[in-house]
């Protein structure tokens, strides 16, 4: 009985634990890209904002993205991630 419960215990952590690193790269990267905005580094924000949105494609990040290619004067490309960041 308690082999088997060890067992279950193994399974579940298995399947949940590399979600929740997702969850905490996701959230990391925009972090990193919010601290490089702040800064002034667009292009460093726009490259941390892209690998949040393709971990976690959130309106946060798809907004965010939008506002570091405005800033680098890429218009199209901003209003097709506001776009998005709408949808």
């Amino acid at each position: 009985m308690l082999r088997q419960k060890n067992i279950l215990i193994s399974i579940l952590l298995v399947c949940w634990l590399p979600m929740l690193g997702l969850g905490q790269s996701a959230h990391t990267e925009l972090r990193t890209g919010d601290a490089a905005y702040d800064l002034g580094e667009f292009e460093m924000a726009e490259e941390k904002y892209r690998s949040a949105a393709v971990l976690d494609p959130s309106a946060q990040a798809k907004f965010n993205l939008g506002n570091s290619l405005f800033n680098q004067e890429r218009y199209e490309e901003a209003a097709q991630e506001f776009q998005q960041a709408m949808n």
